[in-house]
């Protein structure tokens, strides 16, 4: 327990610390400030069970605006994602209820974009065939075409 209200508390310094930045414009001071969001995936033969949530957890401190799950079984595709921490998500959407072999997890710093479900990854391809992450922002133009 004590573990875990430390873990809180370093999240509830580090988002003061971003927004703070954020507010200052304290970005022009550095050379370099690279914000970004957390990542995971995992192809499993048996059924990975929580490992995929397990994973995110172990990346929450690299986005806590909010956070997914999709994870194909059968090849159908399971999506779940919502705003807030992972716990927070996990109660609502019984991430840690997901079944499959294949599965892609991401925790959401917004830097860009505002903090809604519609926001929160995984997506979902524009043919819906697959689930999709991303890190940073993605432009698309008409001069681009359609992508998968």
């Amino acid at each position: 327990m004590k573990l875990d209200l430390q873990h809180t508390q370093i999240l509830q310094l580090s988002r003061q610390l971003f927004h703070s930045v954020l507010k200052l414009n304290l970005k022009q001071h550095f050379d370099l400030l690279i914000v970004m969001c957390g990542i995971s995936g995992i192809v499993h033969s048996e059924n990975f069970g929580r490992s995929l949530l397990n994973s995110i957890k172990n990346l929450e401190y690299r986005g806590y605006d909010s956070c997914g799950v999709a994870v194909i079984q059968n090849g159908k595709i399971d999506l779940r994602k919502n705003i807030g921490g992972i716990d927070d998500v996990n109660l609502k959407e019984r991430l840690d209820q997901m079944q499959g072999k294949i599965g892609i997890a991401h925790t959401r710093w917004a830097t860009h974009g505002g903090v809604t479900q519609e926001n929160a990854h995984p997506h979902l391809s524009a043919n819906r065939k697959f689930p999709v992450v991303h890190n940073g922002i993605i432009s698309i133009t008409r001069a681009q075409g359609k992508i998968a």
